[in-house]
């Protein structure tokens, strides 16, 4: 790896009794950084034994790399999370949502050893394209608005248009509108990268981690048959978070969810404890 790579912001949570032999990565989605892991998402994993660390792309939270964002690719997000995984002292857990979703599936198609994987709100295997086309036919407004955020900044997009899409909302409340101040802009090129096929080009494959799949049933962006296409393609086990929206670690649903993670974790995981 080049000496010039971004100093990257992990921030990390210790179990009161560390009680598992492997840690917990989490990866963030689009516009926001290791701080939208919210404490209600991670207390289940640290109650649960497991050490978690959150970590923020460069250009992303307290990373560096901001003043080159606009220049990142999909494939720099991949080399930080193997560089945060391969620091790990045996492979890790791999949480990622959205775009960390991709994340994950470029280390698994680089066949990054992990010993399981969570993939949030997941971008399809093959790419977002099929998501944008339906947009752009069915919702036009919420099309435009997010091109409108990858080419000139979120600043320039709706917040009630984003509290549609991320919380399932028909209005911007608080939370909604505090949580959209906190994020930043994304490099156009992602737009470019998240459009291409993202993953291992086969089914599941001898040596591959096991994988899990949760989807909210009111995911304004990521529709849960989306979900269903990465469930089926890693023959996953998935998960249905009942009203849950696209922010699944962020919402009022983040506990039910990290609780299921956690409860799916006890019986996937072949390692003893510590």
């Amino acid at each position: 790896m080049p000496s010039s790579r971004p100093r990257l912001e992990v921030l990390e949570y210790r179990p009161e009794i560390p009680s598992r032999a492997v840690d917990v990565v989490l990866l963030h989605g689009i516009c926001v950084g290791a701080w939208v892991w919210t404490d209600a998402f991670i207390q289940p994993l640290l109650d649960a034994g497991y050490r978690v660390l959150a970590v923020s792309f460069r250009g992303h939270g307290a990373s560096e790399g901001r003043s080159t964002r606009r220049q990142h690719r999909l494939s720099d997000f991949v080399a930080d999370a193997h560089h945060v995984i391969r620091q790990c002292e045996a492979p890790p857990v791999v949480v990622g949502h959205s775009l960390g979703s991709a994340v994950v599936h470029g280390l698994l198609r680089q066949q990054v050893p992990m010993a399981a994987c969570g993939l949030l709100s997941p971008v399809p295997v093959q790419g977002l394209l099929g998501v944008s086309t339906r947009l752009m036919w069915n919702d036009p407004m919420a099309f435009q608005q997010l091109s409108v955020g990858l080419m000139l900044g979120v600043r320039h997009v709706s917040e009630r248009v984003m509290a549609r899409l991320l919380f399932s909302r028909p209005s911007v409340d608080e939370e909604v509108h505090g949580f959209l101040a906190r994020c930043t802009d994304e490099s156009p090129w992602l737009s470019f990268d998240l459009s291409h096929s993202l993953g291992p080009p086969h089914t599941a494959s001898v040596g591959q981690p096991p994988i899990w799949v949760a989807s909210g049933t009111a995911d304004g962006l990521i529709r849960p048959r989306d979900a269903e296409t990465v469930a089926a393609h890693y023959q996953a086990t998935m998960h249905w978070v009942d009203g849950g929206s696209h922010l699944l670690m962020y919402d009022r649903s983040a506990g039910q969810t990290a609780d299921a993670l956690v409860t799916w974790l006890t019986t996937s995981l072949t390692h003893a404890p510590v």
